[in-house]
């Protein structure tokens, strides 16, 4: 018996975050709800979905990375996301985020090559420099960023036109299926 209070999903499942079930893990609701969080907890000046965020990470990853890049933040799909300055102080938020990426990971075929860090370096890296040019072109003063201070993290040379959350979702969808079309 589940001792934690579930979501209901886009799709209608009840899902419990806290203890989740990996046959209750879906695209279509990992796609929707990515599609309707903001980016920079809302404080951007325009929307900018995690789904939009996915899809550019995803683009810039090396081809064995494209589906970790696409799936990195998929757990927020479940848990929300919650704004880097914040998360130092929910040491269980990285647990239930570990647990949940895991269980996402797995159920869409991405092999456990390293149990320490299942999300590669090489999307860990675009994530960081991503989020630099990501708020430079939604209104933000990066300059006063503390990852601006960090050696080796820049704003990439892309282009982020905000989409509306139906064409993230359609877009997120989209990339989800060509990267996963050959996968049995």
């Amino acid at each position: 018996m589940k001792q934690t209070d579930w979501i209901e999903t886009y799709t209608g499942k009840h899902f419990y975050p806290i203890e989740p079930d990996i046959e209750l893990i879906d695209i279509i609701d990992i796609a929707h709800a990515l599609s309707m969080i903001c980016r920079f907890n809302g404080h951007s000046d325009r929307f900018y979905s995690v789904a939009q965020h996915s899809v550019i990470v995803s683009n810039l990853a090396t081809p064995k990375n494209k589906l970790i890049g696409l799936l990195h933040d998929a757990s927020e799909a479940y848990l929300t996301d919650v704004p880097r300055p914040l998360k130092p102080f929910l040491p269980d938020y990285y647990v239930w985020e570990d647990v949940l990426t895991d269980m996402i990971f797995t159920k869409f075929g991405i092999p456990d090559t390293d149990p320490e860090n299942r999300i590669p370096n090489e999307i860990h890296i675009i994530d960081n420099d991503i989020v630099l040019t990501e708020g430079s072109a939604l209104g933000f003063d990066i300059s006063k960023w503390e990852l601006t201070s960090q050696i080796g993290i820049q704003p990439l040379d892309v282009e982020i036109q905000p989409e509306s959350s139906e064409m993230s979702e359609i877009k997120f969808l989209e990339a989800f299926y060509n990267l996963t079309f050959n996968i049995k």
